[in-house]
């Protein structure tokens, strides 16, 4: 398979420890890689910029200002559309999502414009994860369907493939969110504007290196952005 016009689009803060396995993994499927990293302390930027592939099939973008997961993909978006790329992919620096998975929802891509790697559809796992966080993402995706009244199961996952040509009827660039409520977001956005949307089992796999993005202020910007979709103000 071709995948010239693909673009996988990783945003990074603090992943020092994992970016160039990510990367040399990444590029080693004929993939191209764009890394948007949200000004790093940890070195990641110049990490990347040593990495041999770099200006080939790794690109950057460095951002110092209005940080933020919805951001930054945003910017991925926009430079992936001036750069004529075909489809974009979400992925995480991680390892959380397989490469293997990405592989197969790109074979399965042909009939969709929208791919969501799914944890909560069946066949999808999720391994690492205590009881308790497991639950808690579960009723977190459960509320999220119930407000917005979707047929998705995982609304939450960020590990998704978009048709870029498709992807610009979402009005992507006009989301307001910053940390995962972005992905909530984005898939109102994709069912409103009536994408065909398959859901994709996969294996989500718990880091094993750095630290976790999540705090307080995300899962608070999450709230918020819920109940204004409840009481109609989105």
């Amino acid at each position: 398979m071709n995948y010239s016009k693909i673009l996988v689009i990783t945003p990074t803060l603090n992943e020092a420890s994992n970016i160039s396995d990510h990367i040399n993994l990444v590029v080693s499927k004929g993939l191209n890689i764009l890394i948007v990293d949200d000004n790093s302390s940890d070195g990641t930027s110049e990490i990347v910029k040593k990495n041999i592939n770099y200006q080939k099939s790794l690109f950057l973008i460095t951002r110092y200002e209005d940080p933020g997961l919805g951001k930054s993909y945003v910017a991925g978006f926009n430079w992936a559309v001036k750069n004529s790329y075909k489809y974009v992919v979400e992925m995480d620096a991680d390892f959380s999502h397989r490469v293997d998975d990405l592989i197969k929802m790109l074979e399965a891509k042909m009939d969709y414009e929208v791919v969501i790697g799914s944890r909560y559809i069946k066949d999808g796992k999720i391994v690492g994860w205590s009881f308790r966080r497991k639950l808690l993402s579960y009723i977190a995706n459960l509320f999220a369907r119930i407000v917005s009244k979707s047929e998705i199961k995982d609304m939450t996952s960020g590990f998704r493939l978009y048709n870029l040509a498709s992807l610009k009827n979402t009005q992507y660039s006009k989301s307001t969110c910053s940390g995962y409520s972005f992905q909530i977001d984005m898939t109102i956005r994709s069912e409103r504007s009536k994408l065909k949307i398959l859901e994709f089992p996969i294996t989500f796999v718990e880091r094993t290196e750095g630290k976790s993005k999540m705090n307080l202020n995300i899962i608070l910007e999450a709230i918020n952005y819920l109940l204004k979709v409840l009481f109609n103000k989105i």
